[in-house]
């Protein structure tokens, strides 16, 4: 599964343990409106040095750098695990619980203008299988987000170390997915960019327990229409990408049929890692196949008559013809090995109330504060010392691509 994968930009960028076993139980278990892509090189994730990661706290200069005071900070950072072009996501632990958290941090000032979407939308969601957005909080130079801690990976690097994946334990993700998303819809939040690569995955009980964790590209559709181009390429539905009309929650419907198409065949439907063409004619190519639905099943790969019926009727170019969320829960492949329980799981999450632990309009405090550039800290002779140097985080570029 070699293919890289292209985004169009970003319009705007628990504690329900008992939830745990309902689908793993049992056998079975820019402005709206706007278009601009580009394709970029992923930025490598780099680590700590050995010295910071041995001993995050030895002389507290990363705790101080990102997170102030290192002895009155409420988190613990242990070590980087991520890096991306404007953020960093530490592993940490919460002094009062000692339980593991991750925290993102990106840097104060315009770039926080795109995140205010993302992060209200995802602290709305309460979900076993979405990864909870716990709070918020400022440093002299950055934004904080807390989110839950998830060890193993993500659904990606899953298959692509399989290869492919048996139809049994493709059927108990996606089982997990769509019940996910079916809340989120019920939320009245559209996620717009479904992919394995924000899907992260871990083992419970023996079987693949997932959590959808990134809502970057999230809109939430009350009284507002979606109209932007927005996505990864490789994932997005059609009437995203032909653009010019509005769109609604069957973009996602498709890039569950793409994620589908991935776990049981190991390679995207649209793409493909033979054909020899730059960037933008790959953008092309696959643009023009997905408005056409042009793929196939490859005949070295066994897919169950089941599976691939569930993916045609997902991968539909017309919308009212398109499977909906409630026809795939009907449909025969889907309800195999399904456990009981799973059908009624969103009813008992809807009850959640969300913002437990930080109130809505704390949030939006901080966030608008969170729009003023922060004050960089220098060392002791005067130059800047950030944690995060040597690369400096700049503000939103106008699109990214690559596995994020």
């Amino acid at each position: 599964m070699g293919c890289s994968t292209s985004k169009i930009p970003t319009e705007e960028p628990s504690t329900q343990t008992s939830a745990v076993e309902t689908i793993n139980q049992g056998r079975g278990t820019q402005q709206e409106g706007q278009h601009h892509s580009s394709v970029e090189q992923p930025t490598p994730t780099p680590a700590l040095t050995g010295e910071q990661q041995r001993h995050p706290e030895a002389d507290g200069s990363v705790q101080r750098q990102v997170d102030g005071n290192a002895e009155k900070a409420k988190y613990r950072l242990t070590r980087q695990i991520e890096r991306g072009s404007h953020s960093r996501i530490f592993e940490a632990f919460d002094r009062v619980t000692n339980k593991r958290v991750a925290i993102k941090f990106l840097a104060r000032g315009v770039y926080c203008k795109n995140l205010r979407a993302e992060i209200t939308n995802h602290m709305m969601l309460v979900h076993p299988h979405i990864i909870e957005a716990k709070e918020v909080y400022l440093t002299p130079q950055f934004l904080a987000l807390v989110l839950e801690y998830a060890p193993g990976g993500d659904l990606f690097k899953y298959v692509d170390a399989r290869g492919h994946l048996d139809d049994g334990t493709a059927r108990r993700i996606f089982q997990q997915l769509v019940i996910a998303l079916e809340y989120c819809h019920e939320k009245k939040v559209i996620n717009r960019d479904l992919k394995p690569e924000n899907t992260l995955i871990m083992t419970l009980d023996g079987r693949p327990y997932v959590k959808l964790c990134d809502f970057g590209y999230s809109k939430q559709v009350i009284e507002t229409k979606c109209k932007t181009q927005v996505g990864t390429v490789g994932y997005t539905a059609p009437e995203i990408l032909r653009g010019g009309s509005d769109y609604n929650s069957a973009c996602d419907v498709w890039s569950l049929g793409c994620l589908l198409y991935v776990m049981v065949v190991g390679d995207y439907p649209f793409l493909c890692e033979s054909e020899r063409l730059d960037d933008k004619a790959l953008f092309r190519r696959t643009q023009d196949r997905v408005l056409k639905a042009d793929y196939i099943f490859p005949g070295d790969v066994e897919v169950s008559r089941g599976a691939a019926d569930l993916i045609r009727q997902m991968l539909v170019v017309d919308i009212e013809k398109r499977i909906s969320i409630s026809g795939i829960k009907r449909h025969p492949w889907f309800r195999q090995d399904l456990p009981k329980a799973a059908l009624t799981l969103n009813q008992d999450c809807l009850r959640v109330p969300a913002f437990q632990i930080q109130s809505r309009a704390d949030l939006e405090r901080i966030l608008a504060e969170a729009e003023h550039a922060g004050v960089a800290r220098t060392n002791s002779a005067g130059s800047s010392n950030s944690v995060f140097a040597p690369r400096r985080l700049s503000s939103i570029p106008s699109g990214s691509s690559g596995r994020s």
